[in-house]
């Protein structure tokens, strides 16, 4: 990860009670379980005490099999 550059890879895996975050090529990952409310149904992306901007997004919903 070099901050001197201005931008950053990530790789975001969400599911019903965790996300996971893989910066970069990988070496670096945080994984976090989560707790939704009720309704909650949504993503949002922020950037703290800054601004950012996101390009190439790409969300998929991998359906569960029957």
């Amino acid at each position: 990860m070099d901050p001197a550059a201005g931008r950053l890879t990530l790789r975001v895996l969400v599911d019903r009670t965790s996300v996971e975050m893989f910066v970069g090529d990988g070496r670096v990952v945080h994984s976090h379980r989560v707790f939704p409310l009720e309704g909650d149904n949504g993503i949002r992306l922020y950037a703290h005490e800054g601004t950012a901007t996101f390009r190439n997004l790409t969300i998929n919903e991998i359906k569960a099999a029957p």
